[in-house]
């Protein structure tokens, strides 16, 4: 029996429900049923199956180094700070947020007790000790420069720019900018709790992680370093590397710190982005557009490159932003000056007219060589322009290059970024391809040399056409052809090459394909071609988004392009594996596969679907996002799949169309599509289990994927109420800076490494890092999974095993790839729409019936 003591602590006795109250019965599938508490659940638990078992052990080196402090403070202290100005408008800009901040601390250190902080150069600031009160109020004034301008007719306005001899048409004062800055405090930050959890922080370790990170990046701005997200750059001439046109890649570092499975680490990699070569601005001008003199620059493209950038006048020594060009050359731009000592008898002012080259040349003796005939840069606003002659413009160093990179650039950088690891390993799977021969790969790589694809397809009636020019491409169809024949596929000569007339290679890339088109109906009345082969001048051609949507959502027509810029033999023998992939063939499946002994993949009907959305360059708001989804067919294969796209707002990342029902009971979203195809192609079975793969997630957009995977479950209870699948659902990162070496080697680590403990993520369930392939030049990079979601039950060494085989079944190529086949699909399926939508408008066609069921993307 209790005593009394502890019969006070228990909770009071449950109310008795009143004898005329008739409780609510809860319907299957609402309150605690419902879709977001089934799911809910499975997320963010802390115990999650076992590490993986299977495979040899092996010592690995990572870039993640455990943090250590010795002595001082274990906590921080987070304040709130707000700058405004005088007038009560809030400052929004972080470099002056930061040089107000760095102020303040310069005239009232004593008042903060002389604490050292660190700003993120927005609200937030932090210090070792708290400051000597919880609300701070300071006043700082920075001395700026000013300027007072007269009336002008609007072609020249004063900055400051000119000399104190013509005071009468603008006055130089030397200028005050007064601040108003309020320091809150708001909580204190304890971070010894991360080093001494061993398994790192289970809540509230964010503001810990925030709180490290601001301190180093405000290190690192105090050394004048570019700042981009958790990367810096620092100005220094070993780092550069030049790409040609005026633009230069610049090494830096990422540097994040994190909390994991073994605590808190300090994550540290090679970063890299393009900026703009310093020096004259018309140089660069030049390079960009790979002209020999200032007088052959096209200033319409010019306009949109210039646009905020940073230059430093010669005469001045000042600093200012470009805002655009005149219309007018320098020679002929006039602006109205006044005269000195010129006010009348009424003190009126005179004024004559003169061009800007005028007044730079005679009024303030400075030599011009080239700039009369050209436009001047304005670095005044639109209503008050300040025109600089181009000559005296210098850019300042460390400006992104935010523009598209151009072919020869991009290998240019990623040969220059090649870099051999420290250390590295290996492991693999086995393959079978047609004949039933077995093919071992070596270091995830196998030779296709006398062997059978598993399902070549041939091609009867097909054509080629070509758009390129100074080109063999007889000789370039002749060999695919060839090759076609020693892998299986049998494939006659085409019925008819059509070549561009040349006239039309000067019209735009819609109106080229229109015409093209024209010539194949003309050709062909009635019986289109099964086949296109299309020679591209380039990869990047303006004919490819226009070709592809004729191609796939006009007529129906498998094709395939090629560009001319790059063929050669291993291009042409990749050609061959997409060629019979698109034709509906299989090149190579897994020998597990083959088996049907894949881990509850094989026994059961199981869909496979990949995920991924893709964005319009920033410089392209005006498009639409697409988001494609892949999903697996023909079960119990996991090699083949059809694809399901559609576009969506810009820029959002959940993919909105994966259930769209009807007011007529009719479902035209993506998943139904996709469960109707597996359905079909595999027996008229329905899939018990529903593996998603999706890509393109960062760990704070977790909680969204709940959503989509509702949508999924919709899509499938709209279909058959009583149907049920289970769910497994994985999210693959490779937008990550964790690298993998091998202890005293050279050598890359092993194809098959995974890594599921010590950096892991403590807050997930299962997730692991896993490097499929072996790079062939530079530093392999993992791959890292997380399984958000397993009403299947995968065990750790089934998920990392089903991942291995998935990187392994890519038809476009003789080795495993670095993520798993499904999301190279959505990815690739997403950016060859996105490239319709570029060409054609924001509004996509459906894809042709003929093309639905076919891997166009592969």
């Amino acid at each position: 029996m209790a005593s009394k003591g502890t019969l006070s602590n228990l909770p009071p006795p449950p109310q008795e429900i009143p004898p005329n109250v008739v409780p609510i019965q809860v319907e299957p599938g609402k309150g605690c049923g419902s879709l977001s508490e089934r799911l809910r659940p499975n997320f963010n638990q802390m115990n999650g199956p076992r590490p993986g078992v299977k495979g040899k052990k092996i010592h690995l080196l990572t870039n993640h180094f455990r943090v250590c402090f010795q002595g001082g403070t274990s906590h921080l202290h987070s304040y709130s700070v707000n700058v405004h100005y005088e007038n009560g408008d809030p400052v929004t800009r972080r470099n002056l947020i930061r040089k107000v901040i760095q102020k303040l601390w310069e005239i009232y250190s004593l008042e903060l007790g002389e604490q050292a902080f660190a700003t993120d150069g927005q609200q937030s600031l932090f210090t070792a000790c708290p400051l000597p009160k919880k609300k701070l109020e300071f006043t700082v004034v920075l001395d700026v420069a000013t300027s007072k301008s007269s009336k002008t007719d609007g072609s020249l306005s004063g900055n400051g720019d000119f000399s104190e001899g013509d005071q009468k048409r603008q006055k130089i004062i030397s200028g005050f900018k007064t601040f108003k800055v309020q320091i809150t405090f708001v909580s204190v930050i304890p971070f010894q709790s991360m080093l001494d959890a061993p398994n790192g922080v289970k809540s509230g370790n964010n503001e810990v992680l925030r709180a490290l990170d601001t301190i180093l990046q405000h290190s690192n701005a105090k050394r004048n370093c570019l700042l981009l997200r958790q990367s810096y750059f620092s100005n220094e001439i070993r780092n550069f590397m030049d790409l040609t046109g005026g633009i230069l890649g610049l090494r830096g570092f990422h540097s994040s710190f994190q909390s994991v499975q073994g605590g808190l680490f300090f994550n540290l990699d090679v970063s890299t982005t393009t900026i703009i070569q310093l020096g004259p601005l018309v140089n660069f001008l030049m390079a960009n557009q790979n002209v020999d003199n200032p007088f052959k620059i096209d200033w319409t493209k010019a306009t949109g490159i210039l646009k905020n950038l940073r230059i430093k006048l010669a005469h001045s020594n000042r600093e200012h932003k470009i805002t655009g060009l005149s219309d007018r050359l320098c020679k002929e731009l006039k602006f109205l000056l006044r005269l000195k000592g010129s006010h009348d008898q009424n003190d009126n002012v005179q004024t004559v007219e003169v061009t800007v080259y005028d007044y730079f040349i005679r009024r303030r003796g400075i030599e011009l060589s080239y700039s009369s005939n050209l436009p001047c840069i304005n670095v005044g606003s639109q209503h008050r322009p300040q025109f600089i002659p181009i000559e005296l413009c210098s850019l300042v160093s460390l400006q992104r290059y935010k523009e598209e990179l151009s072919i020869h650039q991009r290998s240019l950088l990623l040969k220059k970024l090649r870099q051999k690891p420290m250390e590295i390993i290996n492991d693999l799977n086995e393959l079978r391809v047609g004949n039933k021969v077995d093919l071992v790969p070596k270091r995830s790589r196998w030779n296709f040399n006398d062997k059978k694809f598993a399902e070549p397809k041939g091609i009867e009636f097909w054509v080629v056409v070509n758009f390129s020019t100074g080109f063999d491409i007889r000789s370039s169809y002749t060999e695919l052809a060839k090759l076609g024949a020693m892998e299986g596929m049998h494939i006659r000569p085409p019925a008819f090459v059509f070549e561009e007339n040349p006239k039309h290679k000067k019209k735009p890339g819609s109106v080229r394909v229109d015409l093209m088109f024209e010539q194949i109906i003309s050709k062909f009345r009635k019986d289109p071609p099964r086949f296109i082969l299309c020679f591209l001048p380039t990869k990047f051609s303006c004919l490819y988004g226009p070709w592809k949507k004729k191609c796939l959502m006009d007529f129906g027509i498998r094709n395939q392009c090629i560009a001319m810029n790059r063929v050669d033999e291993a291009y042409l023998a990749n050609v061959i594996l997409k060629m019979n992939a698109r034709l509906g063939g299989i090149n190579f499946m897994l020998s597990a596969e083959v088996s049907q002994t894949i881990p509850l993949v094989s026994k059961v009907p199981t869909l496979i679907l990949g995920m991924d959305v893709r964005h319009a360059a920033s410089a392209r708001s005006d498009l639409p996002s697409v988001a494609a989804v892949v999903g697996s067919r023909q079960w119990p294969m996991i090699s083949c799949y059809a694809a399901s796209i559609r576009v969506q707002p810009p820029k959002t990342e959940t993919i909105h169309s994966l259930f769209k029902p009807l007011s007529e009971g009719e479902d035209t979203g993506i998943i139904r599509e996709l469960l109707m195809d597996f359905y079909a192609s595999s027996g008229k079975r329905k899939p018990a289990q529903i593996i998603i793969f999706r890509q393109g997630l960062c760990e704070s957009q977790f909680k969204q994927i709940i959503n989509e995977v509702e949508e999924i479950i919709k899509a499938c209870k709209f279909l058959d109420e009583t149907w049920s699948p289970k769910f497994t659902l994985i999210i693959a990162q490779r937008r990550h800076h964790t690298k993998l070496f091998q202890p005293d080697s050279s050598e890359n680590i092993p194809p098959g490494t995974v890594v599921d403990t010590k950096i892991c993520h403590p807050l997930y369930n299962n997730n692991f890092y896993m490097c499929a392939n072996a790079a062939r030049v530079g530093t392999s990079r993992p791959s890292h999974y997380f399984v958000l979601l397993d009403e299947i039950g995968f065990s750790s060494d089934d998920a990392q095993e089903l991942v291995h085989c998935l990187c392994y079944v890519s038809q476009r190529c003789t080795s495993a790839i670095y993520e798993v086949a499904p999301i190279r699909y959505a990815r690739l399926a997403a950016a060859q729409m996105l490239e319709i939508v570029k060409s054609e408008g924001p509004q996509l066609p459906k894809l042709h019936k003929n093309i639905r069921d076919t891997m166009f993307f592969c």
